[in-house]
Order: structure tokens, then sequence, then C-alpha cells
């Protein structure tokens, strides 16, 4: 419910934000790829049929986000009970941050090392953050919420500005997001 919920709400939002600067957007598809045994979608991106175990990721040639729907709902209930709270808001966090991935591709944002690419997406979902709050749909917590999942599924070392396959540590990370927020 979480997921079908926050891709109606960015597709929405996203969509009006772009039109009012004169540009289009294509709402990504959004999939559970995850435990590929029971999945009943398959998913190709590029060349290959890939499955997001444990994950969530962005396909640019598809345009789709596939997530594992068991990973997100452990981390929610992870983040509910580090918090004290429902939790929901750290697997809305999650897709956002891939979401964010398809902003980048669509509005042509790329740099050449994966560590800029993925703050970048964090603070997009940060500016999601903050656009739901101007709509009244941001509930007391989710904030902490966010922060707190963001920190978890960090990377245990801090990255560089030329680094490849690194979303940073939690302070990297919940800086971009509060960047964007």
């Amino acid at each position: 419910k979480n997921i079908e919920w926050a891709r109606q709400y960015l597709g929405k939002t996203w969509k009006a934000i772009l039109l009012i600067r004169g540009r289009e957007y294509k709402q990504p598809a959004v999939i559970d790829g995850g435990r590929a045994r029971f999945a009943t979608i398959p998913w190709k991106c590029d060349t290959g049929t890939m499955y997001q175990l444990d994950n969530a990721a962005y396909c640019p040639a598809e345009n789709t986000i596939s997530y594992d729907g068991f990973f997100l709902a452990g981390l929610s209930k992870r983040i509910a009970q580090q918090t004290h709270s429902a939790g929901n808001f750290a697997a809305i966090v999650a897709v956002a941050h891939e979401h964010g991935h398809a902003l980048q591709h669509q509005l042509g944002i790329t740099a050449t090392f994966d560590f800029a690419n993925e703050q970048n997406a964090d603070c997009f979902a940060g500016a999601t953050a903050r656009q739901m709050q101007s709509d009244g749909v941001l509930h007391a917590g989710d904030l902490e919420e966010a922060k707190a999942a963001l920190t978890l599924i960090a990377d245990p070392r801090r990255a560089g500005p030329f680094e490849n396959n690194g979303h940073g540590e939690w302070i990297q990370r919940t800086g971009a997001f509060n960047m964007g927020y």
C-alpha cells in the first residue's frame, strides 16, 4: 500500500513541478522485483533480467523502479522499533531515492562518479519530503524515520567525490536529504 501510494504521489507531484518548468515527466513503473522465485513479473534492464533482493534500483533503459517488498517491509519494521513510530516512511524514502535517479535521468543530471549521483538522489528524496510537508501529507515522525532509514542503509565508510558504488556514510546521506528538504 505504501509503495503504491508513494508511486502515485511522486508521479503527481513531479509531473506538476516539471510542467511548471516546461519539462515533460515520464512516471517510472514501480514493481516488486524481489524474491525472484515468487515474482510474477520479470524485469529486464538493458540486456539482462534483474531481481532486486534486499534493495531497490532504478533502470533508466526501462524507466522502472524495482524493489524487494520483503526488504522494504523489514526496513520499515526495524525503523518502527528504533523510532517508536509506524515506520512506514522508511519504505517511502527508499522509493523516493530511486525516483530521484529517475528524475536525474529525465533531466539529464548525471555525474561521472556514482557518489555524486547517489547524493543527488538523496537530495531529491528530501525535496519530496518537503513537498509532502507543504501538501500536508507528511506525518509527525516521518522525517525521523527517513533519517533513521538512510542511516541504517548507509555505507559503512565515508565516500569521496570520485568514488563509484558509494552512497556514503550516514552523515553524508542524511546531509544530502536535509539539503533537499
